[in-house]
């Protein structure tokens, strides 16, 4: 069963990383969030495409640019759609989507994607 959640893993990575490229290196709308931050129209399309797919599999998914915590689950997936949203507003190119499983309080497994260079860490 972990192999086919970090394929899962895989593939959403991927996928949102080509999200992001689709909007790199313009920047179309960048708004602040509460705590001064940066929000693109690239985070809030990854964050979209996290949660479909990874939501597919039944485990909730918690992510920087979602409101759910789901402080209860035992198991979740962790997810940072676009993290170093500063670097790919700057075309930078360092910039990663990352996603991680977490079982009863402990990452079981984890994707680092870097977009623009299309490299996968897993």
């Amino acid at each position: 069963m972990t192999i086919k959640l970090l394929e899962l893993a895989i593939v959403t990575a991927r996928y949102a990383g080509g999200v992001i490229l689709s909007h790199y290196p313009r920047v179309d709308e960048t708004k602040l969030k509460g705590d001064g931050s940066p929000l693109t129209l690239a985070d809030q399309a990854a964050h979209k495409g996290n949660v479909s797919l990874l939501g597919d599999s039944g485990i909730p998914v918690v992510s920087e640019e979602g409101d759910d915590l789901f402080m209860d689950a035992r198991r979740y997936w962790l997810v940072d759609p676009l993290d170093g949203t500063k670097d790919f507003i700057t075309a930078n190119d360092e910039f990663t989507v990352n996603i991680a499983l977490v079982d009863g309080g402990r990452p079981v497994l984890g994707v680092v994607f870097e977009s623009a260079l299309r490299e996968l860490y897993a």
